[in-house]
């Protein structure tokens, strides 16, 4: 009997501990987001306030035009998403013409309207680009060669 009570007592301190490792992520928001509320985050808010956006990342961004759409699904609670997602949005400052839609997901890549899983979402963060409401291509996690460079050329295919 002693042993049982024990053997409890041990699974339920452990089960305490574990949901006490992983609830942090549970603080972050989830679904669809505007961009002032992704910069209230004090990571994603400085590190807009770090990136300077070159003269020619600007004049590449605002080539772009206006039936250009993209989709980003990250994790406020993702480094990748942390380092990204600030620079996309600044970037997309100086093109306020291009559509711009931003899904932050829980730590299972999903979120409240199951946009993330209707699009195949698995990594963060996953930026998808279209062009005339046609996907044209994905950053996944991190650019090849940088945000711009790489919509640029999806965009000039």
């Amino acid at each position: 009997m002693h042993k049982a009570i024990w053997f409890v007592l041990v699974v339920f301190m452990l089960s305490l501990n574990a949901n006490a490792g992983g609830g942090h992520h549970h603080d972050f928001p989830v679904g669809e987001m505007t961009k002032a509320q992704v910069l209230e985050n004090e990571d994603f808010g400085q590190n807009y306030q770090n990136y300077v956006v070159s003269e020619l990342e600007a004049s590449k961004v605002q080539s772009w035009g206006k039936n250009v759409r993209i989709d980003v699904f990250f994790g406020m609670w993702c480094h990748d998403s942390e380092r990204e997602v600030p620079q996309l949005l600044k970037l997309l400052a100086s093109e306020p013409g291009a559509k711009l839609n931003l899904y932050a997901l829980d730590i299972k890549k999903s979120d409240p309207k199951g946009l993330a899983k209707a699009n195949k979402v698995k990594y963060t963060p996953t930026v998808i680009v279209y062009q005339d409401d046609k996907e044209v291509g994905r950053i996944i996690e991190r650019p090849q060669s940088s945000l711009v460079n790489d919509i640029h050329a999806m965009l000039a295919k």
